[in-house]
C-alpha cells in the first residue's frame, strides 16, 4: 500500500529509489550476523556454482524462447532452455525431484509448485484490479497487504498444528487454499462481480501460502542427513527461486502474448490465473508425497 501510495504521489521511480538506503542498511547488519556464524563443515564445491549458473542460463533462454512473436525462434530457443536448465537442475536436487517421489524430492518439487503457484498470479493481482477494474493502485496494494497480512496469520497457526496434525495434512490443505485463492481471481475479471472480491480471493491465498511454506522447510530438514543441511537448504532456494521465475515469467509472456493477439488485457490474465490455480491444485495432489514429519509436542 506504501508503496502504492507513493507512485502516486510522487512518481512510480521513488519506490526503487527509497530501497536504496534500507538496502544499505540491511546489508551491514547482514554482515556483522554472517561474521558470528561459524564456517560450515561441507567444502564448498565450484561445480555447484558451475551448475546453478546453467540453471539460470537454461531458465533465461526458456522463457526468452516462449516470449518471442516469431515461430521459428520460440520452439528451439525454448527447448534449448530446457535442455541447458534440466541436467543441472538434477545434480543440484534430491534424485527423483522432476518424479517427486515421496520424501526429500517430493518435498524440494512441491515447494517449487507452491512459489511458481502463488507468484505467477501474485504478480498480476494488482494488474488485474487496476487495469481491468480501473481500481485506485492504493486498491490493488490492499490486496498485497492483506496477502501478507492471512500469511503471517496461517504461518504462526501452522507453527501450532504441525505438532499434532504433521506437515502433510498442512502442504496439502495449504496448496489446495493456494488453489481457490487463485481460481478466485478469475471472478474479478467479470465485470458484474465487485472488485473487492479481489481482496477476499488474495487473501485465501496468502492463507494458503503461510500453511504450507514452512512446513515443507521442516520436513527438509528433519529429512536431510546430519551435516548435510546446507545442500538441503540449497535445493529447496533453488526451488523456490526456479519456481518463481518461472511462474512470474511463464505469466508475462501469457499475458504480453495473448493481449497483443486479442488487443486486452483479461483473455491473458484469465489463462494466467487458471494456469496458477491448476499448479498449485496439482501441488496439493503430489503434496500427499511429502512426510508427515516427526511429532514436536
Amino acid at each position: 500500500m506504501l508503496a502504492a501510495w507513493i507512485a502516486q504521489t510522487v512518481g512510480w521511480r521513488w519506490v526503487f529509489l527509497g530501497l536504496l538506503p534500507l538496502t544499505a542498511v540491511i546489508g551491514v547488519i547482514a554482515i556483522f550476523g554472517v561474521r558470528s556464524v561459524p564456517a560450515p563443515s561441507e567444502r564448498s564445491n565450484d561445480r555447484n556454482l558451475l551448475n546453478a549458473l546453467l540453471v539460470a542460463i537454461g531458465a533465461g533462454l526458456l522463457l526468452v524462447g516462449l516470449g518471442s512473436h516469431q515461430v521459428v525462434v520460440v520452439v528451439p530457443v525454448a527447448v534449448l532452455g530446457v535442455a541447458i536448465m534440466v541436467p543441472p537442475f538434477r545434480r543440484l536436487t534430491p534424485l527423483g525431484t522432476l518424479r517427486a517421489l515421496a520424501g526429500m524430492p517430493a518435498t524440494v518439487a512441491v515447494r517449487g509448485l507452491l512459489n511458481f503457484g502463488f507468484y505467477s498470479a501474485d504478480a498480476f493481482v494488482p494488474f488485474a484490479i487496476t487495469a481491468v477494474r480501473g481500481m485506485s493502485p492504493v486498491f490493488g496494494g490492499l490486496a498485497m497487504t492483506t496477502a501478507s497480512v492471512l500469511w503471517t496469520v496461517s504461518s504462526w497457526l501452522q507453527a501450532r498444528w504441525i505438532r499434532t496434525r504433521g506437515a502433510t495434512i498442512l502442504v496439502v490443505l495449504g496448496m489446495a487454499v493456494i488453489a481457490l485463492g487463485a481460481a478466485g481471481m478469475l471472478l474479478v475479471l467479470v465485470p458484474s462481480v465487485p472488485a473487492w472480491i479481489g481482496l477476499v480471493a488474495w487473501a485465501v491465498a496468502g492463507f494458503g501460502m503461510g500453511l504450507a511454506f514452512s512446513p515443507l522447510s521442516h520436513v527438509a530438514l528433519e529429512l536431510s542427513p546430519k551435516d548435510k543441511e546446507g545442500k538441503t537448504t540449497t535445493a529447496l532456494q533453488l526451488s523456490d527461486t526456479l519456481g518463481a521465475a518461472l511462474g512470474i515469467g511463464i505469466a508475462g509472456v501469457l499475458v504480453s502474448t495473448i493481449g497483443s493477439i486479442t488487443d486486452s488485457e483479461t483473455p491473458g490474465l484469465v489463462v494466467t490465473f487458471a494456469m496458477a490455480a491448476a499448479v498449485a491444485g496439482l501441488g496439493a495432489v503430489l503434496g500427499i508425497r511429502v512426510p508427515r514429519g516427526r511429532e514436536l509436542g
